[in-house]
């Protein structure tokens, strides 16, 4: 995959897509997204940058109005990208039980901070 880096703009549109389960039109993101924060022009550019990067795809279009849509969904399920986030950080196989472990650790400090 082309420059791997990916920034948090990128991160908040594949989150949508894991959470939707579902191929997602621009005109469908920007009716989720906060206006506050996203416009039409600054999605386009997210999509773009993700599509470069190879991580989402065309898979089809949709007819609105006079004019078409793109579809798009992830190249990879959440976790995969999430290990291929890991790779990218240094994290290989070798320190995986490490990274269980300290998951395990944080995911029962946080039960026991909520009590």
């Amino acid at each position: 995959m082309k420059n791997e880096i990916i920034n948090e703009r990128e991160k908040a549109l594949l989150q949508i897509f894991w959470n939707e389960g579902r191929d997602m039109t621009s005109v469908e993101l920007l009716d989720i997204l906060d206006p506050d924060v996203w416009n039409k022009l600054s999605l386009l550019r997210t999509i773009k940058g993700l599509n470069d990067k190879n991580f989402i795809e065309v898979t089809g279009m949709v007819q609105y109005k006079t004019q078409y849509a793109r579809k798009f969904k992830p190249t990879l399920t959440k976790e995969a990208f999430t290990a291929k986030m890991l790779l990218h950080d240094g994290i290989d196989l070798n320190s995986l039980g490490k990274v269980a472990v300290a998951m395990t650790e944080n995911s029962a400090k946080e039960k026991k901070d909520m009590k």
